[in-house]
């Protein structure tokens, strides 16, 4: 038969505290209790609060040196006041307390003295029972209090500190007010003095760099056993030191040797020991006067890199600002503009070697313009369109149907270029080998296309059949070779082309045609053009010519040719923009390209330079066989060579420092005034750096610089009568 131990009768059940009943069959717990007093269960108020601190002072001012009387009532509370104040029999008798153990970085407060407003609970010849937190003293909390309030006390003399929220030991779980404390006799906690001590450890400095040893790091792949880095790695810190001459930081050497040859060995994997030899004999040939001087020069680079990254402005992830200044005034090449025009004639480009860059020498005979005539017929009209590869169909005219200029319906395509990402060093980096479009920043494949057009477009690229629309023409001029009388002779004008096209029924046709005056800038022609064919797009995001400039054109009424200024001083800013008043400005339209060939014909002869970037798209749609030509892509060649092109806009930021073409949400188009003067400007850099290489030699007026023999590379002419730099520039002998 199940009988409860006498050891649980004296304490209530949990159960009738929570819910007032219980429900266990045979319960442990004692159910003949009481109710609570009102003085302890309820909640404390400041008349509960005086009359319980009555009841305390008066029974400990009754009792003796064994306790206090045993108050009445709840049996609870009269255990907990006799373990708090209990004697030495009460502690032979009872059960063993358990005292818990302080950390060294707690202090505590003395039980035995007082502090301001605290109040003595336990003799200090007598150890402390455990005791119990009352429900007033922990405020409702079921949280345990300490098991044991003996703690070191505080010397009298020592100032304590007000009481903060934030407390040590015993207050860690709870502060205590004054009011519960004197009802309890429980010490008011305060922050002792290793509170000073404590917030200084938490806000200590952190522990100083371990120092660097000459001990090659880890890479994710080793390049080579651990003594072969290390035996390399030693070489190359003892030229370091060398150079440094011994006086600086040591740390900072061994720095610079871990970081290169953790370079190395992360980037050239394959060939570590060779790229680690060929640099440390670099080094050794390396006098300490050029090491010095080439340090200062990669500081002064990485300090305009830093302040071009701080001018950097990007909006809605489109490049608005990246340290190019449009506003600054051209170029000064140290010549006046008579002297300029001279030095185009050692720039021009050999008439023979024009072919294998698209130029058409001569114009097609009436052969092969009849063969492209019977294969447009055969074709039926079909073409290919050039921006999304779709079949469609081209009507001449349009279609009975329904009015339509092509058929396929609209054409979805990206109208950016597709490029490689850019390549990172890590070697956990992902490479997925997917081509990502410049214009959305989608790859390859992901979507047709992020810009609808109206219709399918095509372009024509042979020479015949372009002709079969209409004929090239020769500029009017001598075909034989100049003289060396004529050679002599002074180039009283040079002018810089630029033409922008659309899309027609015909193909690519012209839409405007601009040419400026060098070295001066002033226009000489800007004029909008009446294409042949039904217009299918006006190509405005390169073109910048859009239906309302059609609209509102005027007749073109042409203007003499400018005069050759006689200072640079009056030269036109070739990257700026046009105010918003000019930008309005309606520009007049010529009825048909061959008028636009015919106004251009009348300011130059074949004798006559002709400045741009990829001339022969320009000339090409001008049907026009010109011999004096100076091409900006021909001068800056890709590093990569044919068929990759630079591009203007990356010239342009490159070697002048200015911003053009810029492509954003809403686009305005090319300007072609600006890109023709910015042309004639890259050329114009050219000759200022052989004006000053001149200057280095005796004798010879600017007229006597002379063309270097192709410079061979790997077997093949980068260039025909002209040397290359290395950063694309080009080199004339003076």
């Amino acid at each position: 038969m199940f009988r409860p131990l006498p050891l649980w009768q004296h304490i209530s059940c949990p159960a009738l505290e929570t819910r007032g009943s219980c429900t266990v069959t045979h319960c442990l717990f004692s159910h003949n209790l009481p109710p609570p007093a009102p003085s302890v269960l309820v909640s404390p108020t400041p008349t509960t609060l005086a009359a319980d601190s009555s009841t305390l002072e008066t029974s400990n001012n009754t009792g003796t040196n064994e306790g206090p009387s045993t108050p009445s009532g709840d049996p609870r509370l009269r255990k907990i006041v006799e373990s708090n104040f209990g004697s030495s029999s009460n502690d032979e008798g009872g059960r063993k307390t358990k005292r818990r153990k302080l950390s060294d970085d707690e202090d505590s407060v003395s039980s035995g003295s007082a502090g301001k407003g605290g109040v003595s609970i336990v003799n200090s010849s007598a150890p402390a029972n455990k005791r119990t937190k009352t429900k007033i003293e922990t405020g409702g909390s079921v949280a345990a209090g300490p098991r044991s309030i003996l703690k070191k006390s505080v010397p009298a003399t020592q100032k304590v500190p007000p009481p903060t929220s934030k407390a040590i030991g015993l207050s860690s779980r709870i502060a205590v007010p004054e009011e519960v404390a004197k009802i309890s006799r429980m010490p008011i906690s305060r922050p002792s003095t290793s509170v000073a001590s404590l917030q200084t450890s938490t806000t200590a400095t952190t522990k100083p760099e371990k120092p660097l040893t000459l001990n090659p790091r880890l890479v994710p792949i080793s390049p080579a056993t651990h003594s072969i880095r290390l035996q390399l790695l030693t070489l190359l810190h003892k030229e370091y030191v060398r150079l440094h001459e011994g006086k600086g930081d040591s740390q900072n050497m061994l720095r610079l040797a871990l970081d290169e040859e953790e370079k190395v060995a992360k980037e050239m994997r394959s060939i570590y020991t060779q790229a680690m030899k060929k640099r440390i004999v670099r080094f050794q040939k390396t006098s300490v006067a050029d090491y010095q001087r080439e340090q200062e020069e990669k500081r002064k680079q990485t300090a305009r890199e830093e302040e071009e990254k701080r001018r950097t402005m990007t909006v809605h992830g489109v490049i608005m600002d990246n340290g190019m200044v449009n506003s600054k005034a051209p170029l000064v090449t140290g010549l006046s503009p008579a002297e300029e025009l001279i030095a185009l004639r050692f720039l021009l480009q050999p008439w023979e070697a024009l072919g294998k860059y698209g130029y058409i020498l001569e114009p097609p005979t009436l052969e092969e313009i009849g063969v492209a005539e019977r294969g447009i017929k055969a074709a039926g009209g079909w073409e290919s369109c050039d921006r999304c590869n779709s079949r469609f169909q081209v009507f001449d005219g349009r279609r009975e149907s329904d009015g339509q200029l092509a058929s396929g319906g609209e054409c979805v395509y990206h109208w950016g270029r597709a490029i490689w990402p850019p390549k990172t060093n890590s070697a956990f980096a992902p490479s997925d080998g997917d081509k990502l479009f410049t214009c959305c920043r989608q790859k390859v494949g992901q979507s047709p296309g992020c810009v609808t057009c109206e219709n399918h477009v095509y372009k024509v690229s042979e020479a015949k059949r372009l002709a079969a629309i209409w004929q090239f023409v020769e500029t009017p001029g001598l075909r034989q070779p100049a003289t060396e009388d004529e050679a002599k002779k002074p180039i009283k004008r040079a002018i810089c082309l630029d033409c922008e096209m659309c899309y027609t029924t015909l193909g690519m046709e012209l839409i405007r045609v601009t040419a400026t005056a060098f070295p001066s800038g002033e226009v000489v022609v800007d004029a909008l053009i009446r294409p042949r064919g039904g217009i299918l797009d006006l190509n405005s995001r390169f073109s910048g010519v859009f239906p309302k400039h059609i609209m509102n054109a005027q007749p073109y009424s042409s203007r003499p040719y400018p005069q050759t200024p006689t200072s640079p001083g009056s030269f036109i800013n070739p990257s700026s923009t046009p105010s918003s008043d000019a930008s309005e400005e309606t520009l007049g339209i010529l009825p048909s390209p061959e008028a636009a060939r015919l106004l251009l014909l009348s300011y130059i002869d074949s004798k006559t330079p002709i400045l741009g970037h990829a001339l022969e798209n320009d000339l090409n749609a001008l049907r026009l066989c010109h011999r004096t030509i100076i091409d900006t892509a021909i001068l800056f060649p890709h590093q990569r060579g044919l068929p990759l092109r630079n591009k203007l806009k990356w010239l342009v930021e490159k070697h002048l420092g200015r911003m053009i073409q810029v492509d954003g949400n809403s686009p305005q188009g090319h300007d072609s005034k600006i890109d023709a003067r910015c042309a004639g400007e890259l050329i114009r850099l050219i000759i200022k750096e052989e004006a000053a290489k001149k200057k280095r030699f005796e004798g010879g007026a600017a007229t006597g610089m002379v063309k270097k023999k192709p410079l061979k590379r790997k077997g093949k002419d980068l260039d025909q009568g002209t040397d290359v730099d290395k950063d694309g520039g080009v080199r004339l002998k003076v």
